[in-house]
């Protein structure tokens, strides 16, 4: 699932291309080949719950600002995560969130320089 949103679409719309700008993505970024990496059990669960946020981005006119935090909750649900496991899952939420907006805005800044 990562190695896709990584590749992205095959064919990518005017839309599509409007977002990346947004996001500061370039169209060479997206061609580089993902590394594959292993993951350890115990990140497994956070993992899942950050795939399972992958929509839910709070944006502004600078760009994304965090996750929305209201329906994690009930994406964990979706996503057969017990309520304790969230509670463990939280902090490595955060932490993937917290780098997931340090490397877009430092994607964006390649992109304007």
């Amino acid at each position: 699932m990562v190695r896709a949103l990584l590749a992205g679409p095959p064919k990518r719309t005017a839309a599509d291309e409007q977002t990346l700008a947004f996001l500061g993505i370039t169209a060479d970024q997206l061609k580089r080949e993902p590394e594959q990496i292993d993951v350890w059990p115990e990140h497994h669960i956070p993992l899942r719950l950050f795939n399972a946020c992958i929509t839910q981005w709070r944006a502004a006119p600078a760009g994304l600002i965090g996750l929305d935090y209201s329906v994690i909750p009930w994406l964990a649900d979706m996503a057969g995560i017990s309520p304790a496991e969230l509670r463990e899952a939280w902090p490595a939420l955060q932490d993937m969130e917290a780098q997931a907006l340090a490397l877009m805005a430092q994607m964006r800044g390649r992109a304007d320089g």
